[in-house]
């Protein structure tokens, strides 16, 4: 950096550096590289009696800037800003915003007892028409010109992202109300939840807009205006009234949308289910061929399987590399079949040295159906996420079952009418960690005897059908809503919350009588049990042929 006028170049440096937030460390350096001089000014507002200390005044920006990224949590992705007491001047506030208009890690913006101008507001109002990830605006307490509440206005009405909005003890007055309302309040593109305008200046005639356009928006249910002495008790119950109102409508109009989503989904997932299950197959057309049978633990001997699984040509076909890296401490190996479907459609992931570690290891497979996307999402996404649980200091349970549930989110956009199964075994130090949703297992063989580590999720499993019903979905046909297999999966956001990501976890110490651990989707244990499976490669040492 440039020699600066209060602040020279190693001071600037020293204080950046002490940024251990990436994304933090990130935003300053690019509002550095648009403006400096302003960036290390005081900006003290003049018209505000202060409540700092005499050290906290005589900070400038950038000092207050630091000191609060460098006060959260290095390891989350996003962070807060929360600016005090400052005189918010166009020349450092026009790049100021000018870089979080396309900044994807702030979710929090403070700007409490600070004076604005208009052209700082204008500033405002076109990075919230851009920015797609601050949750929360606090300008509380702040010097607001009129003309500046109509352009804030004008920057909300369409911003989808914003949840908490607080504009209390901003000196609101009744017209600025009325411009607030009618532009904000009616807009049906906000997502607003909380809306604090509380100790204004807002009197009869703007709670009267403030009103009629909570009669028009149901979605407006939080809305606060308390403090304003103009508007009187008995007209502020009735006001809370109408939001209480608002809360029922909205909540019993959201859960009739969705369960009709839900249902449009489940119709169209039938509908492909049937389609499946009645299209011609080929291993029952030869002769001697027997139906596949579906049993949880597997009951077929091997001599009487269906001919396509015994006889499949693409055992050894190449699969997608979702992020496979050697093992230190143990031989791996894998094989792949898509069985009678016209595409793979699962994953796997085989990653020695686990996030870098020679002790530890992680190990998973996903058996997608409808397409294969939700497999190798999984595959290549789970593994971060579960990193970034452990370095923040949960245990590994806490961080499997964690991780199933943010992948799975993560998912809704695009596996709605699929979803994979997933069963994931972390080994580090001498412990194993399992986790799985679906019917996909991992087997151990301990003194030449299978142990499971996982459960099928299937609708005859206890406890799986009285936890959908009593959600007020079904089981028909053996089938959750009537279409899906399994009970718990990634991805099938067609059935809504019926089909659960929440995994079930075991954890066992491994010794010297584990000789190999076999994980498998349900296209080799709906054919062979457990101990059929671990009878056939005991002893084989090599893992690729055993597999």
């Amino acid at each position: 950096f440039f020699l600066l006028s209060l602040m020279d170049n190693a001071t600037v440096t020293k204080l950046v550096n002490s940024i251990k937030h990436p994304a933090g460390k990130e935003f300053v350096v690019s509002v550095l590289r648009l403006v400096k001089d302003e960036f290390i000014l005081a900006h003290v507002a003049a018209d505000i009696q202060s409540v700092k200390s005499v050290k906290k005044r005589r900070q400038s920006i950038l000092e207050e800037v630091v000191e609060c990224i460098v006060a959260q949590n290095p390891h989350k992705k996003k962070f807060g800003l929360c600016i005090a007491e400052r005189a918010i001047k166009q020349e450092l506030f026009g790049p100021f915003c000018k870089v979080l208009e396309n900044f994807k890690n702030l979710s929090t913006l403070s700007f409490v007892r600070c004076q604005f101008d208009s052209e700082s507001l204008e500033s405002i109002k076109k990075m919230l028409v851009r920015n797609t990830s601050i949750t929360s605006l606090n300008l509380s307490q702040s010097i607001i010109p009129e003309e500046g509440i109509k352009v804030l206005a004008d920057g909300l009405k369409d911003n989808a992202t914003l949840v908490d909005l607080f504009l209390d003890n901003i000196r609101m007055s009744n017209a600025s109300a009325i411009i607030f309302a009618n532009t904000v309040l009616v807009s049906t593109k906000q997502k607003i939840k909380t809306v604090d305008l509380s100790y204004n200046h807002i009197g009869s005639e703007g709670l009267a807009a403030i009103t009629k356009s909570c009669e028009e928006n149901i979605y407006n249910t939080d809305i606060r205006l308390k403090g304003n002495s103009n508007i009187t008790r008995d007209k502020l119950q009735v006001f809370e009234a109408l939001l209480k109102r608002n809360v029922c409508v909205s909540f019993a109009l959201t859960t009739i949308l969705e369960n009709a989503v839900t249902t449009i989904n489940v119709a169209i997932r039938v509908k492909q289910t049937a389609a499946m299950m009645t299209r011609p197959r080929q291993d029952l057309e030869t002769g001697g061929a027997r139906s596949r049978t579906r049993t949880r633990g597997g009951t077929i001997d091997a001599s009487v399987a269906p001919s396509h699984l015994l006889t499949a040509s693409s055992a050894n076909e190449i699969m997608e590399d979702c992020g496979d890296s050697k093992s230190d401490r143990y031989n791996v190996g894998a094989a792949h079949t898509r069985g009678r479907r016209k595409d793979m459609q699962d994953a796997t992931l085989l990653q020695g040295c686990f996030n870098g570690q020679k002790n530890e290891d992680l190990f998973c497979v996903f058996d997608g159906h409808g397409t294969q996307e939700p497999a190798t999402y999984a595959a290549k996404n789970l593994p971060g996420v579960l990193i970034e649980n452990l370095q923040k200091g949960k245990d590994e349970v806490s961080s499997l079952c964690d991780s199933f549930i943010t992948v799975n989110q993560q998912m809704q956009p695009f596996a709605v009418q699929c979803g994979t199964t997933a069963v994931v075994c972390l080994i580090k130090d001498h412990m194993l960690y399992t986790a799985n949703v679906g019917d996909s297992r991992a087997v151990l063989c301990r003194n030449k005897k299978p142990i499971r580590l996982t459960v099928d999720h299937k609708p005859d499993l206890p406890g799986e059908k009285e936890r959908i019903e009593q959600m007020g979905g079904f089981i028909k046909n053996n089938r959750v809503q009537g279409a899906l297999a399994v009970t718990r999966a990634l991805g099938d956001w067609f059935a809504g919350h019926f089909v659960s990501p929440e995994p079930y976890v075991t954890v066992i110490h491994l010794n010297s009588d584990d000789e190999f651990l076999l994980l498998a989707c349900d296209g080799l244990f709906d054919v062979f049990s457990d101990e059929q499976a671990v009878e056939k490669i005991i002893g084989m040492e090599d893992p690729t042929a055993a597999a």
